[in-house]
Formats: C-alpha cells, structure tokens, sequence
C-alpha cells in the first residue's frame, strides 16, 4: 500500500511497461556539489540511451531559484539540457504552466529550447496543466511523424499538439 511519501515513478518502473528503458529515480539534491554529482550519474546512466524523458517537479529553472540554493531541486536548469543534449539525446521536459498567456508562454519556452539544443527540431505537447517540450537530435527527426501520430491516436482530446514559430495548436480531421 502507498503512502504519500512514496513517489508514484516507481510503480511503472517495477512493470515491464515501457520496454528497453532504464531509469534513474535519485532523487535531485538542492546543494551544488550534490547536484553536479547527480548529474554525472544521470549521464552516466543515459550513455546507451537515445531518448531521455525529465521530470522536474516545476520545470525549468526560473530566476528565483538558482542553481544550488533551498528548492532549486524542483528545476531543470538550462546547463543541463544542453548537455544532455551535447551527449546526444533527445528530451521531452515535463514543464507546469505559469502565469502567462499559454501561447506566448510555449512560444517563448520553444524559442529558448531550440536555443539550448543547437539543431534541434522542436515542438510541445499540452494537457490543461502542463506542457512537454520535445527537441529531437538531427538522427532522430525521422521519428517525428510516428511520434506526433502516436500521441494524436492514443491521447486525442487529452493532448494538445504545438509547433514552434506561431506557437499555434496543430489539428488532426478537424479535432484536437
């Protein structure tokens, strides 16, 4: 039976529903040295992996939080992905929203993405609550359309599909 200071992540990695993935449960330390040395082992963790999927509890770092300080375990800072990216890796960045126009604030999150992974194709997903970031590697850009298709099939309604430039929702047949 759970409690609430059991974290959820661990039912699915105890089943054998995501095939050929690993997972790396540490939970993020707020100190500086502690988190540098997290961060080594997530990579090190990720090396044979091609796809690396970031739950930040909030999101992406936010200037009220710097890097070591009370919290800042709650964010993914920008260093990060670039090198997770560097390492060859795809993201997709769980992100809450903020209080901002979704619009301008998916647009504006894409932007500084694509900034951050010099290369990449870039695009979000949204539910009510939050929205995934996704930058594909160069060698993985052919996956785009079965990614997007996926996600419309099983998720139609649910998922909101957005592109970068005009940040405008993507739609399929006329549903969203």
């Amino acid at each position: 039976m759970s409690t609430h200071s059991e974290r959820k992540v661990k039912y699915i990695e105890e089943t054998n529903l995501l095939k050929n993935t690993e997972y790396y449960s540490k939970l993020v330390p707020d100190l500086a040295l502690d988190r540098d040395t997290w961060f080594v082992e997530l990579l090190q963790n990720s090396k044979d992996c091609d796809f690396v999927f970031l739950d930040p509890d909030n999101g992406l770092e936010i200037k009220s939080k710097p890097y070591g300080r009370k919290n800042s375990s709650k964010f993914l800072f920008w260093r990060e992905v670039e090198s997770l990216w560097q390492s060859e890796k795809s993201l997709l960045t769980y992100q809450h929203f903020i209080r901002e126009k979704r619009v301008n604030f998916i647009q504006r999150m894409l932007e500084t993405l694509k900034e951050a992974t010099n290369g990449s194709f870039v695009e979000a997903f949204s539910t009510p609550h939050v929205v995934f970031l996704l930058a594909l590697q160069p060698k993985h850009q052919p996956l785009h359309g079965a990614i997007v298709e996926s996600v419309q099939k099983n998720w139609s309604g649910q998922i909101k599909h957005w592109e970068l430039i005009r940040a405008t929702q993507l739609h399929v047949s006329g549903k969203i």
